[in-house]
């Protein structure tokens, strides 16, 4: 479980990446999800689908801009 929004969406960026890199060799998604994504990021087939779907790269770029408009409060 990711620590904050910030963390999800990188974890979230980081399986997409992974994904795409063996979908390019023509792999299924069950299977990169098998011996890939399991493994290492112990989530659900669930999960993996819903990972996939959002568009983690744009919320992060609103999260990011959000942050630097709130002041800071140290």
């Amino acid at each position: 479980m990711a620590y904050n929004k910030k963390n999800r969406y990188c974890r979230i960026i980081d399986i997409q990446n992974i994904t795409l890199q063996y979908q390019a060799q023509g792999v299924t998604n069950e299977f990169i999800f098998k011996n890939y994504i399991s493994p290492v990021y112990h989530i659900s087939r669930d999960c993996f689908y819903g990972y996939l779907a959002t568009n983690a790269k744009l919320k992060l770029k609103q999260l990011e801009e959000a942050e630097k408009q709130q002041p800071s409060l140290f």
